[in-house]
């Protein structure tokens, strides 16, 4: 080949990559969009189960993973209400709703980890309609902040919990397919999942 048709050849490559740019970014929205909707669904089924059932709940996310599920606590003491995740976020006031070591540098940012709390064990729920959900390709966690822990976990498992009063956790989960960053809000009272298309300041979080 000559340097003209090797030239002509790069050419027609670059232009059909300019042109397939758009579509493959559409692609990712797409699929960052699809993704948060399924999580805002399965919150609000969580929310809907632990009322129906009488039993709290939780959506437990692996960052690291990316995957998330539902899991029934089985409980061995009293929690019916979003007011305990008060209680015990409180230093030395009992285990942390979030099955794992809270964090004695407050607000910012850290891991989760693997320890657990005895009396919050939960068993994944095996509804044919709500199963564990794994990221697609291209879409990433990168973060997730919930009340009970108030700091933004960026990797490792955090938990978001509902409860038979009607009630949910607030949290904030934050994703992204690298151009665009979503973030699904849970509300307290209605038990829903908001998909916001911009990254939500954390500080969100703590407004009434």
């Amino acid at each position: 080949m000559t340097l003209v048709e090797i030239m002509v050849v790069l050419a027609i490559i670059g232009l059909i990559t300019v042109a397939m740019a758009p579509a493959i970014g559409s692609i990712f929205g797409a699929r960052l969009t699809g993704t948060c909707n399924r999580l805002s669904g399965m919150v609000r089924y969580a929310y809907n189960l632990s009322t129906l059932r009488g039993k709290v709940h939780r959506i437990v996310v692996d960052v690291g993973a990316g995957t998330f599920l539902v899991e029934e606590i089985e409980e061995k003491g009293e929690c019916q209400g979003a007011e305990l995740l008060e209680d015990k976020g409180k230093k030395g006031s009992g285990p942390d709703l979030s099955g794992r070591k809270r964090s004695d540098e407050g607000e910012g940012r850290g891991t989760g980890s693997e320890e657990t709390d005895p009396a919050l064990s939960g068993k994944e729920v095996t509804d044919k309609r709500v199963k564990k959900e794994t990221l697609p390709g291209g879409i990433k966690f990168v973060g997730i902040m919930t009340k009970h822990n108030k700091t933004v976990v960026e990797d490792g498992t955090e938990s978001i919990y509902f409860f038979p009063d009607g009630t949910a956790e607030k949290a904030l989960v934050w994703l992204t397919d690298g151009d665009e960053t979503f973030t699904v809000e849970v509300k307290a009272l209605q038990g829903t999942g908001v998909v916001h298309t911009e990254e939500l300041d954390s500080k969100e979080l703590t407004k009434k």
